[in-house]
């Protein structure tokens, strides 16, 4: 409110007519507000309640987040670890001006968040964090955390749980992010149960998927990816390698063929990643051996195109 009173005591125009923020046109106040920074989103939610209410709507965060990777093309997110002896999980904001080592705007530890071991996104402008035993969904515009409540869930006789796990995505028919979660749960009878559970932030809950599927996730893999309102992981059963899907909006599960990658398993590595708006592997030699880069892109159902090819190289250590 004082914003407004001291432009209109500044212009000799009376406070009441300089207020009727209600007059704005919505499109005119949505462009206005996309372009600001989080900070500045922060304050102006306190303005009114149709503001407040436009800041925390998915499609503005979305929107949001999609205007100020273009008027900040040079900022990015970077999911890392810090160089102290414990090597502690933490997510830094960078700038690349073109110099030889980019510029940290801002570091982000696990004070904020707790000991994470994963940051899935950013799906729509929003992070999902996990940890141990909690999960943050962070929107890193405005700094706000929702943790997601317990999932109340579990077995009678439980007696341990290991989540082995994520994906987040966005359902597109009901305007609502999703978290899944596939646990393992250890009973007291020396036996165990799998669960698939998925939180809606629309309705704040969770709730079992029904039938759980019995499928080996790579937990340890961390390139997993979500698009479009899906979420891949790397999936096996037996020797044979594929990827899952998960379709946030119908709740279904699939499984996708890998590309032929045309050499011994044994002799490269690879990625799942989003190039040009589409899944794709990105397939490279092992330390040590000779072989070309590879980026296979699907473009229908299914079916695999190479897209890029770069060498033979000799790779070096990635990590």
């Amino acid at each position: 409110m004082n914003l407004f009173s001291e432009t209109a005591k500044e212009k000799n125009i009376p406070a009441m007519e300089a207020m009727k923020i209600t007059e704005i046109p919505e499109d005119l106040v949505t462009d206005i507000l996309v372009s600001l920074p989080g900070k500045s989103l922060l304050r102006f939610r306190c303005v009114c309640k149709s503001w407040c209410d436009l800041i925390g709507n998915p499609n503005f965060v979305a929107e949001h987040h999609h205007k100020q990777t273009i008027l900040n093309s040079n900022v990015r997110c970077v999911i890392g670890r810090d160089g102290s002896h414990n090597s502690e999980p933490m997510i830094s904001i960078i700038k690349d001006d073109g110099d030889e080592i980019p510029t940290v705007i801002e570091a982000i530890s696990t004070v904020c968040f707790g000991k994470f071991n994963l940051v899935v996104g950013p799906v729509k402008g929003l992070y999902c964090v996990c940890g141990d035993d909690f999960v943050i969904i962070w929107n890193p515009a405005t700094r706000e955390l929702k943790r997601l409540p317990d999932s109340q869930l579990e077995p009678p006789d439980l007696r341990r749980s290991l989540c082995l796990s994520y994906g987040f995505g966005f359902d597109n028919k009901r305007n609502d992010y999703k978290m899944l979660r596939f646990v393992d749960y250890a009973l007291y009878n020396n036996g165990s149960t799998r669960q698939i559970e998925l939180y809606s932030l629309k309705t704040e809950s969770w709730r079992k998927l029904l039938p759980a599927i019995d499928v080996r996730i790579l937990w340890y893999i961390v390139d997993n990816v979500c698009n479009n309102g899906f979420y891949y992981w790397w999936a096996f059963e037996e020797e044979d390698y594929y990827i899952l899907s998960f379709d946030m909006a119908d709740e279904v599960f699939e499984t996708i063929p890998l590309p032929d990658f045309g050499r011994p398993r044994g002799k490269f590595r690879a990625e799942l990643a989003i190039f040009d708006g589409s899944l794709a592997v990105i397939a490279y030699p092992k330390e040590g051996i000779v072989g070309s880069v590879n980026i296979w892109v699907m473009a229908v159902k299914e079916t695999w195109v190479k897209q890029v090819s770069i060498g033979p190289i000799c790779a070096i250590r990635s990590h």
